[in-house]
């Protein structure tokens, strides 16, 4: 079998083949080394085009032969020096300097226009144009870049559900002229979101698919019986006709899909919300967090698509509103604009009102993102967390939205189950709970300096509000308000809580949202729910 760089030399050199070469002249050149069987050798030459020819051919002579040697000697006595100084060069130049490799690849065969046949055989999706996050989007084509000639790797694209990460991933492919074509032959993207094994097993079958050309598909037997092992077998075979493809997996959420791509040694771009699931994966790895839109970015996401620039300072609040609902979320963002009908900052009022009183799910509609129901996205995320995350989630809807508030006060509310009454114990069961829940779903996010901080935003906090039963935020306003107490009087809060799930159900009535910028000092702990006052007001309102 011939090795890696010589099956990306006769891949590269594919164009040259298609327009001058001809496998029955090959096949009597070759014939004296036996390379192809007698059978082989019939089948090939009497397939009716020449097309079918070439690919037989490449198929088998990268199985049999051991080196390009001697079909570079073909060319060489068929004065074809063109395609043998192609592949004599790619292959010197593929081992002593791979970055000029590319460009010598760009000015001999590859053209800008393959790219798009190249996107669509790989059923790589095409997302808006109309904005782009360019930071994002140069640094995966950087990252895929540098990773291009590791045998084997994973680039993981993480972050909250709806921050854009399938947009930023099929971006950097379309928009780099040497990712898909230079730096790798080629892609296949397949959308995960499996969660058992034998989601897994059939999306693998689809990657054998993808990987298949029309002509071996005809005849293509049925996966249903097959094993696993027998599956990856025919994977790694296929793959010797596709050497250096990139695998972009779009929304995995378990681990069961990187520990196949791994054994099977694929260059992988990932897309995820849960962080854990990468613990599976061996290096290289390296990890790009996809974080909210920017105030300004949203700002500059809404004008791209048509939204007025604000034209006094009560339409300048009533966007700035709308930016904070959303918590920066692209995807919740275009959702209000879509429902933003007609294009007045009017109408965008009374969109934010409606947020604000029936939840996430007053702007459901239809628009480039995946769900046109946002809470269903995120409700997919929750149900994967386990029960103890989940019911920390529900008390977090005590906490004002925006504010980075020290573990010492998220201790009040977070029920752990330990034997221990010490401090210490307490402090690092809640901040590990609060980790979870900051890497399975970014529900949180936390900050080290001055002092372990955890903040919910308000996206998060309005689905938590419409969705957490009464009872539970009841409970969680009088553990809050106890353990707030007992912190003044340099008590621990009571670990002997009995933690009551989190129901889930609609909710009618709304809250005003208090923002607060500074971290509460320790010895104003006390004084907390007195300094967000107002949120604590309307949240008793909202519950009684």
């Amino acid at each position: 079998m011939l090795v890696e760089i010589e099956c990306r030399a006769l891949n590269a050199a594919h164009e040259m083949l298609v327009q001058d070469f001809e496998p029955r002249d090959a096949l009597n050149y070759l014939d004296p080394l036996g390379i192809f069987t007698e059978d082989n050798t019939d089948l090939i030459i009497n397939m009716s085009t020449r097309l079918e020819r070439i690919a037989n051919f490449l198929r088998g002579y990268r199985r049999h032969a051991t080196e390009l040697g001697p079909l570079i000697g073909f060319f060489e006595q068929n004065k074809q020096h063109h395609i043998a100084d192609f592949l004599n060069d790619y292959i010197q130049l593929g081992i002593e300097d791979p970055d000029y490799l590319r460009e010598f690849v760009i000015s001999t065969v590859f053209q800008r226009q393959m790219l798009d046949r190249k996107l669509l055989l790989g059923n790589v999706p095409k997302f808006m144009s109309t904005y782009s996050r360019d930071g994002f989007v140069e640094r995966v084509v950087k990252e895929l870049e540098d990773l291009c000639d590791l045998g084997s790797f994973f680039l993981f694209l993480h972050g909250r559900a709806g921050s854009g990460k399938s947009v930023i991933a099929a971006q950097a492919l379309a928009t780099s002229d040497k990712l898909i074509g230079v730096n790798y032959s080629s892609v296949v993207w397949l959308k995960d979101g499996g969660t058992t094994p034998r989601e897994t097993f059939h999306l693998f079958c689809d990657v054998l698919l993808m990987l298949k050309s029309e002509d071996n598909l005809i005849n293509f037997p049925s996966l249903e019986n097959v094993s696993s092992v027998v599956l990856k077998r025919m994977i790694a075979n296929a793959l010797i006709d596709r050497p250096n493809t990139l695998f972009v997996f779009d929304d995995v959420v378990q681990e069961e899909t990187i520990r196949w791509a791994q054994e099977l040694r694929l260059r992988c771009l990932v897309t995820i919300r849960d962080l854990e699931i990468t613990n599976v994966a061996s290096p290289p790895c390296e990890f790009i967090e996809v974080t909210p839109l920017e105030p300004d970015e949203c700002n500059n996401l809404l004008e791209a698509y048509g939204m007025p620039t604000p034209s006094d300072r009560s339409e300048e609040e009533i966007l700035s509103k709308a930016i904070e609902l959303t918590s920066g979320s692209p995807a919740v963002l275009m959702m209000l604009f879509k429902s933003c009908e007609p294009r007045t900052f009017e109408k965008m009022s009374k969109l934010n009102d409606k947020l604000e009183k029936r939840g996430l799910a007053a702007v459901e509609c239809i628009t480039p993102y995946s769900f046109k129901s946002f809470p269903v996205a995120l409700k997919r995320c929750v149900d994967l967390l386990t029960d103890e995350d989940r019911s920390a989630l529900g008390f977090a809807v005590v906490m004002p939205p925006g504010v980075d508030i020290p573990l010492k006060i998220w201790s009040c509310v977070i029920p752990v189950d330990i034997c221990s009454n010490e401090e210490e114990t307490l402090d690092e069961e809640v901040a590990d709970r609060l980790k979870r829940l900051s890497k399975r779903g970014a529900f949180l996010s936390g900050k080290r300096a001055p002092v372990l901080t955890y903040k919910i935003d308000s996206l998060i906090h309005i689905l938590l509000k419409h969705v957490v039963d009464l009872p539970t935020i009841r409970l969680g306003l009088s553990m809050l308000e106890k353990g707030l107490q007992e912190l003044s009087n340099n008590n621990l809060p009571s670990t002997e809580r009995a933690p009551p799930s989190a129901v889930y159900s609609p909710r009618r009535r709304s809250t005003d949202l208090y923002l607060a910028e500074d971290v509460i000092r320790p010895e104003n702990y006390a004084k907390f729910m007195k300094v967000h006052a107002q949120f604590y007001d309307t949240l008793r309102n909202f519950v009684s």
